[in-house]
């Protein structure tokens, strides 16, 4: 696995979706990831919880990158198509989890609102916005990660 480019493009993706979501704030869809991640641990909404969940979106972004570069390597399959796929099935289950955050984020209901079942708490546009970044993530991490190398030792033959 080339887990230095999976884990890069991991953030970079994760870079990606943190101005998405300040692009969307700045347009009436106020989708909060770093905000969410950063008043996980306790932390009251401002300038340090914004910071940890920066830290948190980037740092999670990378290691979200290892495992999809792990599945490019199952698969023997890569490139921003099959990033695409992953990045649908990222969306489904980071959709249901966020559904569940209310029952383990401590400041949901004191200053953070609860995003619902695929940020649904925003209405249409909001869920539309995160399946739209976690496909854009996928994308990015496909594209940077390339071709596998399990389907690239396949292809080479000796010839006698």
């Amino acid at each position: 696995m080339k887990a230095h480019k999976a884990f890069a493009a991991g953030i970079i993706g994760a870079l990606v979706v943190s101005i998405l979501a300040f692009i969307g704030r700045t347009t009436g869809v106020p989708i909060q990831f770093v905000m969410l991640f950063g008043t996980a641990f306790g932390l009251e909404p401002g300038a340090a919880a914004w910071a940890v969940g920066m830290i948190l979106l980037l740092a999670g972004g990378g290691l979200l990158g290892l495992v999809y570069g792990w599945g490019f390597e199952a698969l023997g399959r890569g490139g921003y198509g099959m990033g695409l796929v992953f990045g649908l099935i990222h969306a489904v289950i980071g959709g249901l989890l966020l559904g569940a955050m209310p029952a383990v984020h401590r400041q949901i209901s004191d200053g953070v609102d609860a995003p619902g079942f695929f940020y649904s708490s925003l209405g249409g546009m909001g869920v539309l916005a995160f399946v739209v970044v976690c496909l854009v993530y996928g994308a990015i991490i496909g594209a940077f990660y390339g071709e596998p190398l399990r389907s690239a030792a396949r292809r080479v033959r000796v010839r006698p």
